[in-house]
């Protein structure tokens, strides 16, 4: 017979535990060195790769750094590049905060557009075109808010 003073005969299960909310300015910190500190060393890396290259292929040693700067095809190597570590810095930011995943992501953009125009503002030599600097400053708040897209995607808005 049902007895009416029992539980119920279905187990009840609880969601997976979501992980605690982090810290939002270390997550904008940790955000901001991801992208800066992993779009240099990755350029730094890729242009000497190619001007070894460029050297083992027999272009003299003065002219490698001016043939890298006047290339379209290595600016826009390096744009995709920089572009690429600043969603990554929004995803780490988003996912270290695990809340207003955009908002944190939208720090680390914006942090990563003004470092940006003050490393070129203050450059005696800029090596990159201005169209770098443009698109720059119109995708890298778009590529960090991207960035928490593919956070929340991946594991969910946080609390």
């Amino acid at each position: 017979m049902n007895n009416p003073y029992s539980p119920p005969g279905t187990e009840v299960a609880d969601g997976p535990p979501r992980p605690p909310r982090g810290s939002r300015l270390k997550a904008v910190v940790i955000g901001c060195l991801v992208d800066t500190i992993g779009t240099t060393l990755f350029v730094i890396a890729s242009s000497f790769a190619i001007s070894v290259a460029l050297a083992l292929g027999g272009m003299p040693t003065e002219s490698i750094a001016r043939t890298l700067a006047d290339s379209p095809a290595y600016q826009l190597f390096s744009f995709v590049a920089g572009m690429s570590f600043t969603v990554l810095g929004g995803f780490v930011a988003a996912r270290i905060a695990n809340y207003l995943e955009y908002r944190t992501a939208l720090w680390v953009g914006f942090i990563g557009l003004v470092l940006g125009e003050l490393m070129f503002s203050t450059s005696p030599d800029p090596a990159a075109p201005l169209w770098t600097r443009i698109m720059g400053d119109l995708l890298i708040m778009p590529a960090a808010l991207f960035g928490a897209n593919l956070k929340v995607k991946r594991y969910g808005k946080g609390h």
